[in-house]
């Protein structure tokens, strides 16, 4: 399906949902589009790096019209005991449409967190305190966990505590606006 057809399909194209799932189609399609160039490349035929920059540039503007299409913005607490990379990762999220709060310490992030945020906390601030506690609020906020840490154990204990998800740092920026904007993340 050509982009000009999916903007002329039954649903408004001012329905969120619908500008949701075009998106996503236009999403697959250059995911498809990004996997063929690697083949190319990877048999001899590169199509050139000017190809893979356009694709990113493009990537990049998809992630800010998905996050136009939200009627709300998701807002988000980004909570690492490195308070730059908080601050950073807090910077990075804004560009994709989000509205970020950074905090050093796991109690300051709690403190702040309304109903309907999300939490992206480094593993090493949930690893001890009191358990039954944080775990309520990471099921709660949907938390997104992030960590240096790469053991399955670690990731496990993550999981059981009621994060969504695990990622290892360094964290791919598109794949955690993804994941925050997935109203009902799976486990990964």
């Amino acid at each position: 399906m050509r982009f000009q057809d999916m903007a002329t399909g039954s649903a408004s194209p001012t329905d969120p949902a619908a500008l949701a799932d075009q998106l996503h189609r236009l999403r697959s399609t250059m995911a498809r589009l990004r996997s063929e160039l690697d083949l190319l490349e990877l048999d001899g035929r590169p199509p050139g790096r000017e190809v893979f920059a356009a694709l990113d540039e493009a990537f990049d503007w998809l992630d800010r019209i998905e996050a136009a299409s939200f009627e709300t913005p998701v807002r988000v607490l980004v909570a690492d005991d490195d308070e730059r990379l908080a601050e950073l990762t807090a910077t990075r999220l804004q560009r994709f449409g989000f509205t970020v709060e950074s905090a050093g310490e796991l109690a300051g992030a709690l403190d702040r967190l309304r109903p309907g945020d999300r939490l992206v906390v480094d593993y090493g601030m949930i690893a001890s305190g009191a358990q039954a506690e944080v775990a309520a609020v990471l099921r709660e906020c949907r938390a997104i966990v992030v960590s240096g840490a790469v053991s399955d154990a670690a990731r496990e204990h993550a999981l059981a505590m009621g994060a969504v998800a695990y990622l290892v740092k360094p964290v791919e920026m598109a794949e955690l606006a993804r994941l925050l904007r997935t109203p009902a993340a799976g486990r990964q």
